[in-house]
């Protein structure tokens, strides 16, 4: 559950078969509207829970339109009709495929091989899908952040120069727009342009890229090349930082610009690429280190990651002013009052260089025209609801 969420939730209770009973600790402005709120909390079986333990996840019960069937590590989850909901699918199965590889995707959703592609990426793949008439592609409507943590609690990363050094010494302007294509967007913060709390002219301010800056702020610090080799060391020892991220397209390209980058200014960072489980595990075991992150777009966002016991929490973020900000955000329901509590805790988080920034990208979906009836994004793939129910024209496929 999401710490905009659970940071107000008191507690549930089933009143009757058919009643939940949701308590919170004040009012909840945008219970509905947030990135992680209460309509990404799904009702579960409890016996499920007690039965399964820690292999839940692998053996999932839940109260949606379609029931878990399977699934195969890196290969596929697949999904069968709920015959007990009260909305009959008209889908009879759903299968979820792991494809990182995008040209395969690519070549697959054009051969009739999967239908819908959940994140068209990179940016330059829009187009491609754009000219073909037995296709749409779906605007997401909310642009996602991509930006850099780290372990803040530790040094030199606990140390606000050095942070600002890593955002500075990089062109994330750039490196986004080389990697986005047309779907890059300038700015920075969570929250993209459009949503509430955006701070116009945040970039600039903050992550615009300025190399001699970033030197003179690790030489101030003592990150200095001290033996002529080209590399800075911290403490007297090589300062050799590893960088985490996924695994797919193009996270690897962006950690491949930051040691670039690195080098300019003499900083080493060591790649580390990984599958996302990999990756989350790390973060949640506050490993040291530089961390890609994206997302979080949406009203609700900004407290989801940034809150108390937000999303990163884990690598030591901790900051009473943001989470004031935040938590008064939460609970206000004047909408003018609410956005410039927002842009304030965004303008702190960029003030304190808790994330670098390389700017957002729109996310786009797309599907063949034999799919009817559906109007999902990436995070919102509802198949079977009261506004429509997903069907497959096969004489057109």
């Amino acid at each position: 559950m999401a710490a905009d969420l659970r940071n107000l939730f008191v507690s549930a209770e089933a009143t009757d078969d058919h009643t939940v009973v949701l308590t919170l600790s004040g009012p909840d402005a945008i219970m509905y509207d947030k990135a992680r709120g209460l309509t990404f909390t799904a009702i579960v079986a409890k016996e499920a829970i007690d039965h399964y333990g820690d292999d839940y996840g692998l053996n999932p019960l839940g109260s949606g339109p379609f029931e878990f069937v399977s699934y195969s590590p890196d290969e596929e989850v697949v999904l069968r009709a709920n015959e007990d909901y009260y909305i009959d699918p008209c889908l009879d199965e759903v299968i979820f495929r792991v494809m990182p590889d995008v040209p395969a995707a690519m070549i697959a959703l054009e051969a009739g091989d999967i239908d819908w592609w959940g994140a068209v990426t990179p940016g330059d793949d829009v187009g491609r899908f754009l000219d073909n008439e037995d296709m749409t592609v779906i605007n997401f409507g909310c642009p996602v952040a991509t930006r850099l943590y780290m372990s803040v609690d530790k040094p030199p990363f606990d140390d606000v120069r050095f942070r600002k050094a890593l955002s500075h010494m990089k062109d994330g302007e750039a490196i986004n727009a080389a990697l986005r294509g047309p779907t890059h967007v300038k700015g920075a913060g969570t929250a993209g342009p459009g949503v509430a709390g955006y701070v116009e002219g945040l970039y600039d301010e903050y992550h615009a890229y300025d190399p001699e800056l970033a030197m003179s702020l690790m030489d101030e610090i003592g990150i200095v090349d001290s033996d002529g080799d080209g590399w800075r060391e911290f403490e007297g020892e090589l300062l050799e930082i590893p960088m985490f991220s996924w695994n797919s397209d193009p996270a690897p390209d962006y950690v491949a610009a930051m040691v670039d980058a690195g080098e300019q200014v003499g900083l080493k960072i060591r790649p580390e690429i990984a599958d996302p489980g990999t990756n989350n595990a790390r973060r949640l075991d506050g490993e040291w280190g530089i961390y890609l992150g994206q997302g979080w777009c949406g009203e609700g966002g900004t407290n989801a990651l940034w809150g108390r016991n937000g999303w990163i929490s884990s690598l030591g973020y901790v900051d009473e002013e943001i989470f004031s900000l935040l938590d008064q955000s939460a609970q206000n329901l004047n909408e003018e009052e609410r956005e410039a509590q927002l842009q304030a805790a965004t303008t702190r988080v960029a003030e304190l260089y808790f994330e670098p920034a390389f700017g957002f990208f729109n996310i786009f979906t797309v599907k063949n025209n034999y799919v009817k009836d559906f109007f999902g994004g990436e995070w919102t793939l509802n198949l079977a609801t009261d506004d429509h129910n997903v069907w497959i024209n096969e004489d057109e496929r």
